[in-house]
């Protein structure tokens, strides 16, 4: 009978181990997606943005990365961005990267094609802010805004910062994923993303 309360009890203290930092960091992106953000006093122009990338669909950017786009062009028709770096590689069975897409989205908002930069060779939100961050230079901005749905800046924000890119997040407006249910698949997937982010880097 003790060596089963023991067990039980043993149980009961590894599954709270293994489950809290998933609570914790769930917690860390909800707060993240909803605090509010003010581009007056959370930015310093002239920035650069970095929109990451998202998903083509039929050579047409998919409502996730217009709604990324369209941000992107807000904070540069206010004055806040002068510069628009898009990123995302050619997906298979697309026929164009999803930079390319966006940056051909963002140009039919007026957006001068000179004051935009694809980066076309990344498939990872990590290698969207890797391949990103060289680009910064041509750009002559101190300030990196990176630009993204809400559920997904904060795993974002923790690979630019384990690449040691100085960015600040900032997400969209709005997103397709409106409904309490599409709300919290998002979250279930982006908390477990970071949850293995975190766990990986402990070894």
């Amino acid at each position: 009978m003790k060596v089963s309360r023991l067990f039980l009890n043993t149980a009961i203290v590894l599954l709270i181990i293994l489950l809290l930092p998933l609570v914790l960091i769930g917690i860390s992106v909800m707060w993240t997606a909803e605090k509010s953000y003010d581009p007056k006093t959370t930015l310093s122009p002239p920035c650069t943005a970095v929109v990451l990338g998202a998903a083509v669909w039929k050579s047409q950017p998919s409502p996730v990365l217009q709604e990324r786009v369209n941000e992107a062009v807000r904070l540069y028709q206010s004055g806040y961005i002068n510069n628009i770096i898009f990123t995302g590689g050619l997906a298979e069975g697309d026929t164009l990267s999803e930079a390319t897409a966006a940056g051909v989205h963002a140009q039919s908002l007026s957006i001068p094609p000179e004051h935009i930069i694809l980066e076309m060779r990344s498939h990872t939100t990590e290698q969207n802010l890797r391949f990103a961050k060289p680009l910064i230079k041509a750009t002559k901005n101190d300030c990196v805004v990176v630009i993204t749905d809400p559920y997904h800046l904060r795993r974002a924000l923790v690979l630019a910062d384990h690449i040691n890119f100085n960015v600040i997040g900032y997400p969209t407006r709005s997103s397709r994923y409106q409904s309490v249910t599409e709300k919290a698949k998002f979250l279930a997937r982006e908390t477990f993303q970071l949850y293995k982010l975190r766990f990986n880097a402990l070894f």
